[in-house]
């Protein structure tokens, strides 16, 4: 292959790249911003339906959209409250809209449902894909940070990258340009 041909195909693929980059960067800070989470299964309360270190996609439902049997996201009431301010996944077994409406939750691998009842004017999110497995790396760490330490370093991957065919293509030229002194 000629070094041209190696040249216009590397910086296609960097733009590609580059593309592809901006792309995902959009979607996610769309999703972000229209209320879609991202959040690690912390424990194995929603086994076998949602294993332990499963990462899911949620988005925000109003109390109109609840369901029996979906499985939300929500903040536990006092005294139950998560360190951390953690959102609890767990199944609605029961879904009561009158009198000002409530829910009852219980996680699948629980023997009883959660001692609590849910006011439907809460906030809640839907589970809405399950990815297993994936939820272990950002488990340690906020999943922010990680996706920017991510982007950062594929970003300075690709500045690399041109910046060594850029000195390549330069070097071509200038061989191409100016004669070798014999």
């Amino acid at each position: 292959m000629s070094r041209h041909r190696y040249r216009r195909r590397f910086l296609t693929g960097s733009t590609l790249g580059y593309a592809l980059g901006a792309i995902t960067a959009t979607l996610v800070l769309a999703g972000y911003l229209l209320g879609v989470r991202v959040l690690p299964v912390l424990s194995a309360s929603m086994t076998p339906s949602i294993p332990t270190g499963a990462l899911v996609i949620t988005t925000p439902v109003t109390s109109d959209q609840l369901r029996q049997e979906d499985i939300i996201t929500f903040t536990p009431p006092a005294p139950f409250t998560v360190a951390g301010q953690h959102k609890m996944l767990h199944r609605i077994e029961e879904l009561h809209r009158d009198s000002g409406g409530w829910v009852i939750t219980r996680g699948d691998a629980n023997p009883e449902a959660d001692p609590w009842r849910l006011p439907l004017r809460q906030h809640f999110s839907r589970v809405t894909l399950v990815l297993p497995y994936l939820g272990y790396p950002v488990m340690g760490g906020p999943w922010p940070l990680c996706a920017v330490a991510v982007g950062a370093a594929g970003f300075v991957f690709s500045a690399q990258s041109l910046r060594r065919a850029m000195s390549r293509t330069g070097a071509v030229a200038h061989s191409m340009v100016m004669p070798r002194s014999r």
